[in-house]
């Protein structure tokens, strides 16, 4: 191929590539979000909640 089929190539996957929209970035916030709500944090007014867990394991830190 010379220079001029591969630019042109290229120039045509550009314009039929998938770019991200901001419907698409929204539902990937909610999904992050609730993973981080329901994986990774413990929401209360005690000691230590609502802060990130450093680790996760079953059990850890809290016994449920």
């Amino acid at each position: 191929m010379c220079k001029q089929q591969i630019t042109i190539v290229g120039t045509l996957l550009c314009l039929i590539g998938h770019g991200q929209n901001d419907q698409d970035n929204l539902e990937k916030y909610w999904a992050y979000r609730n993973r981080l709500h329901q994986n990774f944090l413990r929401i209360g007014n005690d000691e230590g909640e609502s802060i990130p867990m450093a680790a996760r394991r079953i059990g850890y830190p809290y016994n449920h």
